[in-house]
């Protein structure tokens, strides 16, 4: 029995393409995104959406939903406590702050810190209400895994990245490598993970970033570095 916690995007997308939760799949997206279907898979998967049910009171009738958790409390598993909350994306994504016997580590893989110029702006409002909540959550952390897809000059679409053009990047969904070190120095995160990489960046450019990382690492005392995979920590 497998017990799996999202948003209803995330929910409605795996069983869209699998099939886990209603046993029903759509023809046209058999094999698209992989070869497997409930079909093939002889565990039960429970759908718990979590839901923000102070706000926003979950549906009455949802036949793939089994349970509503509430964004406001954590999912306890043993002596592992995950808070869930909201960031700034497009689509509603949520991020994760894990804590286990007193090591933290941070989940954040779709946030936008908006670089908008208008204060009103409701967009700009929503963004710096996320980013602030985030940095709550992550305060003090030791592992912060945050999304930072771009560099400022990027962003403001002054520069493209590898081959393409220069395009502003905003309400792309994603963040700014300079204000994800920001962030981390002004929380006093102890390692920080950069991630998201944007694909299109070549490896020059890649490397030309890890050096960067690293001397600003030697700088402020503190760890940043460029995701990689297969990547263990241990905390």
């Amino acid at each position: 029995n497998i017990h799996i916690y999202g948003n209803h995007v995330f929910l409605r997308a795996l069983d869209q393409n699998l099939g886990i939760f209603s046993h029903h799949t759509d023809i046209d997206l058999m094999g698209i995104q992989t070869p497997l279907n409930y079909q093939k898979m002889p565990a039960n998967f429970d759908a718990v959406e979590i839901r923000d049910l102070e706000h926003s009171p979950a549906p009455t009738e949802d036949l793939m939903v089994n349970t509503y958790h509430n964004l406001q409390e954590p999912v306890q598993i043993g002596e592992t406590s995950i808070q869930p909350f909201s960031v700034f994306h497009p689509g509603p994504c949520l991020a994760y702050r894990v804590e286990h016997k007193g090591k933290v580590f941070v989940y954040c893989t779709d946030h936008e810190l908006r670089r908008g110029k208008n204060p009103d702006d409701p967009l700009q409002k929503a963004s710096l209400e996320a980013e602030e909540q985030l940095r709550q959550q992550a305060q003090g952390a030791d592992i912060l895994y945050r999304d930072g897809q771009y560099l400022h000059i990027e962003y403001d679409g002054h520069q493209g990245i590898g081959s393409s053009f220069g395009v502003s990047r905003m309400d792309w969904g994603h963040s700014c490598i300079e204000d994800v070190m920001d962030m981390a120095e002004q929380c006093g995160i102890a390692k920080t993970y950069i991630g998201h990489h944007d694909p299109m960046r070549t490896w020059v450019e890649r490397n030309w970033i890890d050096e960067t990382l690293k001397r600003r690492s030697n700088e402020v005392g503190l760890q940043f570095e460029l995701a990689q995979a297969e990547t263990v920590i241990e905390l």
